[in-house]
C-alpha cells in the first residue's frame, strides 16, 4: 500500500499563516474605511475612529519597542510612522528617540536625516520627484504584478485630464513600456539616488517623465501644482509670453533640479 505524501510542512504552514494575517488585515482595513465614512457624518463615529487609531498606534509601537528587529525594516523604508503624539516636551523627545531607534526613513533614498539643506514638501517639483523615485524603485525591483502597484496610482498613471482613470489598450501599452524601462531598459542603469548621482537621475528625467505622464503632461491632473509653479504670470524673464512648449520644458527642468534637493548625502 502506497503512503500518500503529507501536504503539510513549514512552507505550507507559513503560507497559511500569511493568508490568515492578510485576510485579517483586509477585514480591519475595510472596517476602518467604513468607520471613516461614518465619521464624516458625525454622531459617535469620530470618537470611535479616534479610539481605533489610538489603539492601533499603541499596539504597533508596543510591539516595535519589544521586537525592533521585526519593525525596523518597515520603518527604514518609510517616510512616516503612526504614533500617538503628546505635546508635552518630555513625551515628544521620547517619541523622537524611539523613531530614531527604528531608523525611520534611513533607506528611502531621500534626505530625511536633517543634515545639510532640507527640502520642502511645499515645492511641487520635490513632491513629483519623490513620487517618481518611488515608482522607479518599484519598477526596478520586479515586474508589475497583476494587481498593479500603489506607486502607479500615486503618480496617476493612466489618468485622463478630467481625473478619470481608463484601463484601455493605451494604458496597457504604457504599463509594458514602464515595465521595460525598469526591468531591462534605462532604469536598470540608474544608481542609487544620492547627491553625487542626482545628475544621472536628472539626465534620465525627460524620458521617464513622459513615460509616466504622457506627451501632453502639462494637462495631467497630478501635475497641475507643478505647472502653476512654473507658469507664474505667464511670461519669461524677457517678458515674452510662455507657450505650451516653454511650460513643459520648465516643468521638466524643475523636476531635474529636484533630484539634488531630495537626495541624501553621499
Amino acid at each position: 500500500m502506497t503512503r500518500r505524501k503529507s501536504s503539510s510542512g513549514p512552507g505550507l504552514t507559513r503560507e497559511r499563516q500569511r493568508s490568515k494575517v492578510q485576510a485579517l488585515s483586509r477585514r480591519i482595513q475595510d472596517d476602518l474605511f467604513a468607520l471613516a465614512a461614518l465619521a464624516q457624518e458625525g454622531k459617535q463615529a469620530p470618537k470611535e475612529l479616534h479610539t481605533a487609531a489610538v489603539l492601533a498606534a499603541h499596539w504597533l509601537n508596543l510591539n516595535a519597542g519589544r521586537q525592533p528587529e521585526l519593525f525596523s525594516p518597515i520603518a527604514e523604508a518609510s517616510l512616516s510612522w503612526p504614533a500617538n503624539y503628546d505635546p508635552h516636551r518630555e513625551e515628544r523627545e521620547k517619541l523622537e528617540l524611539f523613531l530614531k531607534s527604528l531608523c525611520l526613513g534611513k533607506k528611502t533614498n531621500i534626505n530625511v536625516s536633517g543634515e545639510g539643506k532640507a527640502f520642502s514638501w511645499n515645492t511641487p517639483a520635490n513632491v513629483v520627484a519623490v513620487d517618481l523615485l518611488r515608482l522607479a524603485e518599484a519598477l526596478r525591483r520586479e515586474p508589475i504584478p497583476p494587481e498593479g502597484l500603489a506607486e502607479l496610482a500615486r503618480c496617476g498613471v493612466g489618468c485622463r485630464p478630467n481625473g478619470n482613470h481608463v484601463n484601455d489598450a493605451a494604458y496597457q501599452r504604457q504599463l509594458k513600456a514602464l515595465e521595460h524601462w525598469g526591468q531591462v531598459g534605462p532604469g536598470t542603469l540608474l544608481p542609487q539616488l544620492c547627491k553625487g548621482t542626482a545628475v544621472r537621475w536628472a539626465r534620465e528625467t525627460p524620458g521617464f517623465f513622459r513615460l509616466v505622464f504622457g506627451e501632453e503632461f502639462d494637462k495631467h491632473p497630478r501635475l497641475q501644482e507643478l505647472k502653476t509653479s512654473v507658469y507664474g504670470k505667464g511670461i519669461d524673464a524677457s517678458g515674452k509670453r510662455l507657450r505650451t512648449g516653454d511650460v513643459r520644458k520648465l516643468m521638466i527642468q524643475r523636476v531635474k533640479q529636484a533630484w539634488s534637493s531630495i537626495a541624501p548625502l553621499d
